[in-house]
């Protein structure tokens, strides 16, 4: 998988080939077809394909598929993509765990 910060871009090229030349379509997750649409561009040549998201957020992490297709078949491949960043607040409750004369130990449910 590809790791991206949060706030970033990411751009994922890809070499392709075909004759004729491929249709190249990129989907988020199974069915959620990407195309040139405010932070996501899509860029695709005879010889490469591309996506890039800018300002990259913690729900763009995910599989990205990449379909081939021309008269000769059809050929799949995908990518994993996982962003990191300031994790989210913790969620409650807090709850005091042990308490001493020196430390004090919270635990509280994750982000």
């Amino acid at each position: 998988y590809y790791v991206a910060k949060e706030g970033s871009s990411f751009r994922l090229k890809l070499p392709i080939s075909g004759k004729p030349a491929p249709a190249v379509t990129w989907k988020k997750g199974d069915d959620q077809i990407l195309t040139d649409s405010g932070r996501v561009a899509v860029e695709s040549t005879a010889v490469n394909t591309t996506l890039l998201v800018h300002d990259c957020q913690k729900d763009d992490a995910a599989k990205y598929n990449i379909t081939l297709k021309n008269t000769a078949g059809t050929k799949e491949a995908f990518i994993f993509m996982k962003v990191v960043g300031k994790p989210d607040i913790p969620t409650g409750p807090i709850k005091f765990e042990e308490v001493t004369a020196d430390a004090i130990t919270l635990i509280w449910g994750p982000p």
